[in-house]
C-alpha cells in the first residue's frame, strides 16, 4: 500500500467520524440523549452515503423515523451475508476445504534478550 493510499484512507475515515459525530450531536439538539444502542450503530458506520442519509434524516424527520432507519440498519447488519467468505476462529473445527491450524508447542525460554538456543551454542549459560 503506497503513502498516497493510506493518506486517502486515513481522510475518509477522519470524514466518515466526523459525518458520524455530526449526526448524533444533530440527533441530540432536537430530540435530546441519543439510545446507547443507536449511538452505537451511528458510530460503527463506516458507508460515508448512509451517514449522510441519516444526517439529513435526524435534521429534517422525526425521531420515530430516525429510530427506524437506525434500528433497520442495525438489523440488516447483524444479518450475516451469504456472499461474504467466513474464516473460521481458532477452536472451531475448520471448513472443509480449509487447512488444519497446528497446535504450538511450548516456547524456548529467553536469557538476557536472545533465544535459549543461540545462548548454549554462544557458550554462555546462565547460573
Amino acid at each position: 500500500m503506497t503513502t498516497q493510499e493510506l493518506v486517502e484512507q486515513f481522510i475518509e475515515l477522519g470524514r466518515t467520524k466526523g459525518m458520524a459525530r455530526a449526526t448524533i450531536e444533530l440527533y441530540e439538539a432536537r430530540f435530546g440523549a441519543m439510545p446507547p444502542p443507536l449511538r452505537l450503530v451511528v458510530e460503527a458506520m463506516r458507508d460515508l452515503p448512509t451517514l449522510r442519509a441519516w444526517h439529513l434524516l435526524a435534521g429534517t424527520g422525526t425521531r420515530e423515523d430516525v429510530h427506524e432507519a437506525l434500528r433497520r440498519r442495525s438489523l440488516r447488519a447483524l444479518r450475516p451475508d451469504p456472499h461474504r467468505e467466513v474464516i473460521p476462529r481458532t477452536g472451531a473445527p475448520p471448513a472443509p476445504g480449509w487447512p488444519a491450524r497446528r497446535p504450538r508447542g511450548p516456547r524456548r525460554p529467553r536469557v538476557m534478550g536472545r533465544s535459549a538456543s543461540t545462548t548454549r551454542r554462544a557458550g554462555c549459560y546462565r547460573t
